[in-house]
């Protein structure tokens, strides 16, 4: 027993470099240690730990049925710290087959276990870094917002020091999408450093984070450094490196790239599948690929549970006004922009309603409403984090130029 408990605790260092073949050779190891034994906590936690590396290795049905059986044997033996672990990883397995509903259910159930008690911090902390690392790579920023400050205030109640840099790294990126971009940026850069230490598994997904940072802002070379960095640590920077790709003039690399992504059993790219789908529509009407773009929005527009947060329904609102545009259906898709400013205005993310606010003068300007168009320039104008979202200056310039004229 002893034996077991140390292996599967290199399992998790292992796993935790990004090391999925040692891991495993690890977990087959213990797994013959304790087939013979009557049920335990150390089959549980094997069994946890092999849905975390199922994950990883992208065998989704896989990772479910290790969860299911964490869960199973969790609740059996009325372990809580294996029935919370179970429950987190069940829920991470739904979330990357798309069965969205049922994942936050999981999670909710979690978090409820975590506040009856009887659950021991590192738990705590790991069932938190999960649900908060699903709930951003949907787009959910309302659940992860909540989730984050709960997550930092039991970090300084418990004084656990295993988690700092996932917590700095996950209220940075909140603050981002709050629109703090450059105090965002930075604290994101300073917190790399520590999860290289301390989680070696998130570092690449701190680079990540600061290229879309670092896009929305527009800076395309830090943004390009950045996305560079995340996918040398293995980490995938989809789908911030496409809208670079655009930005930069190279539409058919981006939609590429995107298809790539959207085959990956990856699973932190199948939680994105919505943002990647929204982006591809952009990237294939670019390339004049019109079809390719009206079968992505019907994906998107085919599954309820896909755009349940609001921000994904915002980007799908602004790719779905794209193909209207590009139809010649412009009072559609100046209407799919009016509901996209609604949607960011309501997650409180300003970057993302700056730039629906001026896809959507242009728009208003192209089809000559003036009066409209000025008003929105004016929201524009009154919006505190213009000053950081450089990218949209020269935009705006123009825009202000021609209704002058």
């Amino acid at each position: 027993m002893g034996a077991a408990r140390a292996v599967l605790l290199l399992v998790q260092i292992r796993t935790d470099r990004m090391e999925p073949a040692l891991a495993g050779g690890l977990l087959r190891r213990a797994a013959r240690w304790l087939e013979s034994l009557p049920p335990c906590a150390e089959q549980g936690h094997h069994a946890w730990m092999s849905s975390r590396l199922a994950l990883a290795l992208g065998d989704l049905d896989a990772a479910l049925r290790h969860a299911d059986a964490a869960l199973a044997l969790g609740r059996a033996l009325g372990h809580a710290d294996i029935e919370c672990l179970g429950l987190a990883y069940r829920g991470q397995a739904l979330m990357v087959q798309g069965d969205y509903a049922a994942a936050c259910e999981q999670h909710e159930e979690a978090a409820a276990a975590i506040r009856l008690g009887g659950v021991s911090l590192w738990v705590v902390g790991w069932v938190y870094c999960s649900v908060i690392t699903a709930s951003r790579n949907r787009c959910d920023w309302l659940r992860a917002m909540q989730w984050t400050q709960a997550f930092a205030e039991w970090c300084r109640a418990s004084r656990m020091t295993a988690f700092p840099g996932t917590c700095r790294l996950y209220c940075a990126e909140v603050r981002g999408v709050r629109g703090e971009l450059d105090a965002a940026a930075d604290e994101v850069h300073r917190t790399a450093a520590l999860l290289a230490q301390a989680a070696p598994w998130a570092e690449g997904d701190a680079y990540r984070v600061l290229g879309d940072i670092r896009l929305t802002c527009g800076d395309l070379a830090g943004a390009e450094a950045a996305f560079r960095r995340a996918h040398a640590l293995g980490w995938e920077p989809q789908p911030g490196l496409a809208r670079l790709q655009m930005a930069l003039g190279q539409p058919q690399q981006a939609l590429r790239g995107l298809e790539r992504a959207l085959a990956d059993s990856n699973w932190a790219l199948c939680e994105r599948r919505a943002q990647l789908l929204c982006t591809l529509v952009h990237a294939a009407l670019a390339v004049g690929e019109v079809e390719r773009a009206r079968e992505a929005l019907q994906l998107l527009e085919s599954d309820p549970q896909l755009l349940a947060p609001q921000a994904l329904q915002a980007l799908a609102a602004q790719a779905r006004a794209e193909l209207d545009w590009h139809e010649q259906r412009h009072a559609q898709a100046i209407q799919q922009l009016r509901r996209a400013v609604r949607h960011w205005h309501a997650v409180g993310a300003p970057a993302g309603e700056a730039e629906a606010r001026v896809r959507l003068a242009e728009c208003l300007q192209a089809d000559r409403d003036l009066a409209a168009a000025e008003m929105e320039l004016y929201a524009l104008e009154s919006t505190p984090v213009l000053a950081a979202v450089v990218g949209l200056h020269a935009r705006m310039a123009a825009l202000r130029g021609t209704l002058r004229g």
